[in-house]
């Protein structure tokens, strides 16, 4: 399983609130971002809101499913850790090997 630090639990839970603002209260508890891979590239990831399913792996933050990984996924993510990075133009999502 991928380790998300505090601090990335935390920033994607900010971002899940923002994204699901427009929605009833209850989609906070039954959405997520899943990471998965894009067509266009497997080596790039991406978020997209998503309900857990049954053999995900799901990583909670103030009761909130933040962040979504199928079996598969898990497996390819192990020894990597998701964590918040400076970047130019603001705090950003990155991976890293532990």
């Amino acid at each position: 399983m991928i380790e998300v630090t505090p601090r990335a639990r935390k920033e994607l839970h900010g971002m899940l609130l923002e994204a699901l603002a427009p929605r009833p209260n209850g989609a906070l508890r039954a959405l997520g971002f899943r990471l998965v891979a894009l067509p266009s590239d497997e080596s790039a990831l991406a978020l997209r809101l998503d309900a857990p399913g049954q053999g995900d792996e799901v990583v909670e933050h103030e009761g909130c499913s933040v962040l979504i990984v199928d079996a598969l996924a898990s497996q390819l993510l192990e020894g990597l850790t998701l964590d918040v990075v400076e970047t130019d133009e603001g705090p950003s999502l990155g991976l890293r090997r532990i």
